[in-house]
């Protein structure tokens, strides 16, 4: 008797449900009243799949392994640092290296035929082991951003845009630092598990 009026309890909340089940609510009764949150959650994660994959033209996995391309790589005899900022005007890498200042040795430059790549290639001697590094990017309007690279927290923002108008230079206590590692072939690839 119990069972058959939670059978029929559970197929009442199931038939006020406006969209269709998915698997898991199918299988476990008790997710019926959460249907409409899960599928809302679970149709977010499809659409952010779909972005990161550009419209499946590449996996999750090759989407996971961009910090393979991006950010700053020493590759045989030189140092090739990539960005992407589609709205940049322009971007340099300023630190240790070029006592902070932007210069043309250390301009990026757009990789044609892309959306918004940026890439420069140094020579080896042209950065060292330890040395602190920044990325220096302008927007339309004259507008300046300085990051650490790979970091752009708005907190850390804040706190670079404190530093420059309180004391007029760059907070050097939040810097990308490069490292040069004892095994430099050694990489970490992400797999799609499923």
């Amino acid at each position: 008797m119990v069972k058959k009026v939670q059978d029929n309890a559970n197929a009442a909340i199931k038939a006020k449900c406006n969209t269709q089940l998915l698997g898991i609510v199918e299988s476990d009764s008790y997710l019926y009243p959460f249907n409409e949150a899960i599928s809302g959650r679970h149709n977010y994660a499809l659409e952010r799949i779909k972005e990161f994959t550009n419209g499946g033209k590449q996996s999750l996995s090759e989407f996971a392994n961009g910090y393979n391309y991006y950010g700053l790589h020493k590759i045989n005899d030189q140092w090739i640092f990539r960005e992407w900022a589609p709205n940049a005007t322009d971007l340099y890498l300023i630190g240790d290296f070029n006592n902070w200042k932007r210069s043309s040795e250390y301009q990026c430059k757009r990789v044609d035929g892309s959306f918004g790549d940026w890439e420069l290639i140094l020579d080896e001697n042209a950065m060292h082991h330890g040395d602190l590094f920044k990325m220096y990017t302008l927007w339309n309007g004259g507008k300046v951003n300085v990051f650490q690279h790979g970091h752009n927290e708005l907190y850390k923002m804040k706190i670079q845009k404190f530093f420059q108008r309180k004391y007029g230079v760059l907070n050097r206590r939040i810097n990308g630092k490069m490292y040069l590692l004892s095994q430099p072939n050694l990489h970490f690839l992400y797999t799609n598990a499923i």
